[in-house]
């Protein structure tokens, strides 16, 4: 992921994978609180809420689609990223 954020040129790209990493690394550490640290001090608040925190990547992953269009394979939508891809032009001819 972090080979991703700093490779990718485009804006978008660069948001996905912040979102990813963010989130991926926000359920690691609490998750690791609450399951490892916690019960090692004897401080028993939270019992299933890890359960919850483990969902967190899958809700990075539902925004990236939803609002960044992530894996948006509509026919306008992947032309035009195709488009930005190329280095080289393009001519149409009918």
């Amino acid at each position: 992921m972090i080979k991703w954020l700093n490779k990718t040129t485009y804006l978008r790209e660069k948001k996905q994978a912040k979102i990813f990493i963010s989130t991926t690394l926000f359920s690691l550490i609490f998750g690791s609180i609450l399951e490892i640290i916690m019960p090692l001090n004897d401080i028993l608040i939270f019992p299933g809420i890890t359960t919850i925190i483990a969902l967190v990547p899958f809700y990075g992953l539902w925004y990236s689609s939803e609002k960044l269009g992530m894996m948006n394979f509509k026919e306008e939508d992947l032309a035009i990223d195709v488009l930005k891809m190329m280095d080289e032009g393009l001519m149409k001819v009918h």
